[in-house]
């Protein structure tokens, strides 16, 4: 395998501006693996980190047999819940979501003196919400819980805790801040929790409305050999998922998912094809010398192994450094973008371009084990 190495050293330039290309599609996907997982995060992580074994939609008119997880349109109604509790008990609870816009509400020593801060936030209700946000403490009517930044956004922080009688209206309601939470998000939107009856004061829904979806405590399946009967969701319209399914159930994350991991997809490909041409290109250059080869005895699956070393080279180098240079940049922009990357996301794509590279080597120097000795004393 000398030859392959040899000309890594005598042709540097060609080589280096090969590794370099590999290097900068190998950089562009770790940080839009890193991108993918941090909006997905961010939209998504407060529905699938429930805690419970099925979250269940309303399905309307349709045949819930045929019908799809969707948060915008489903409402569950209170002849809906009655028919899952007659199964599964308490374990089956009301879930209320809606969008609101929160204020902090800035006091001094006399009383009220108006707004210390403004953010769009995503509300989770429940009639135990401490239990799903990890609150670990009680939340009373008329409370609410946020994680951090909402509140040092809201003015509501002194240093890295709750203010003295921290308050916010949220949708033109008061309410108390009880407590922190960690940051949980749905739809690009930090969750605060409150209780589903404050819910239903501020979502505005009809009278026979009790929640968006409805969720099934962990274990209540238990009792129904680990499935929901087929028969409760098609007598009460609504489809019953894992928490990992239901968010298929948001539109947005679907479509954003979608179009990142399709971006993802056509680097792949670009990154085979671009190694796939180098490779064609520079045996086609050396055919006199592997006709050498050959003619000094070298078999076809010496020469084959010849060329992909020299390529294994170029993709490892390229690959491994603009993998790093990719990961370095996507956690000094984590700061201010929503990249969450991880050493296994890091990694992946990395080695991903590696293998399609090789795969694409190995079709681009087939043509290597038809070359005739002959070319080496100059026929034709």
């Amino acid at each position: 395998m000398k030859l392959g190495l040899k000309d890594i050293r005598f042709a540097k330039g060609r080589f280096a501006l090969m590794a370099g290309v590999v290097a900068l599609i190998a950089m562009l996907l770790v940080m839009l693996t890193g991108l993918t997982s941090g909006l997905g995060n961010q939209s998504i992580s407060a529905v699938r980190d429930l805690p419970v074994d099925r979250v269940v939609f309303s399905t309307g008119d349709s045949a819930s047999g045929d019908a799809k997880p969707d948060f915008t349109s489903s409402q569950i109604t209170a002849q809906q819940l009655a028919a899952y509790q007659d199964v599964y008990g308490d374990g089956a609870t009301p879930l209320g979501l809606t969008s609101a816009r929160a204020q902090g509400v800035a006091t001094d020593g006399s009383g009220t003196s108006g707004t210390s801060g403004t953010a769009n936030v995503a509300v989770f209700a429940a009639q135990q919400p401490e239990a799903l946000s990890g609150a670990g403490s009680a939340l009373p009517k008329g409370s609410v819980f946020l994680d951090e930044d909402t509140a040092s956004s809201l003015g509501l922080l002194n240093g890295n805790a709750l203010t003295a009688d921290a308050k916010a209206t949220i949708n033109g309601k008061e309410f108390a801040v009880a407590g922190l939470v960690d940051a949980q998000w749905y739809s690009h939107m930090p969750v605060a929790w409150m209780s589903i009856d404050d819910w239903a004061s501020i979502a505005h829904t009809s009278s026979d409305v009790v929640g968006t979806v409805m969720l099934l405590a962990g274990g209540s399946l238990a009792s129904t050999s680990g499935e929901v009967p087929s028969t409760l969701t098609d007598d009460s319209l609504t489809t019953a998922v894992t928490p990992g399914a239901a968010v298929r159930g948001l539109p947005s994350y679907t479509s954003e998912n979608g179009s990142l991991a399709l971006m993802q997809a056509f680097l792949y490909g670009i990154s085979g094809l671009v190694i796939a041409a180098f490779v064609a290109v520079w045996t086609v250059q050396r055919t006199r010398d592997i006709a050498v080869l050959k003619a000094l005895g070298a078999s076809g699956g010496y020469v084959v192994r010849d060329a992909l070393s020299q390529s294994l080279v170029v993709t490892v180098l390229g690959a491994v450094v603009g993998g790093a240079l990719g990961g370095g940049i996507a956690v000094a922009a984590s700061a201010v973008v929503p990249i969450h990357l991880t050493l296994l996301s890091a990694v992946l794509p990395i080695a991903g371009i590696i293998v399609i590279g090789l795969a694409a080597s190995m079709a681009a120097v087939k043509q290597t084990t038809s070359i005739d000795p002959l070319l080496a004393l100059g026929g034709n």
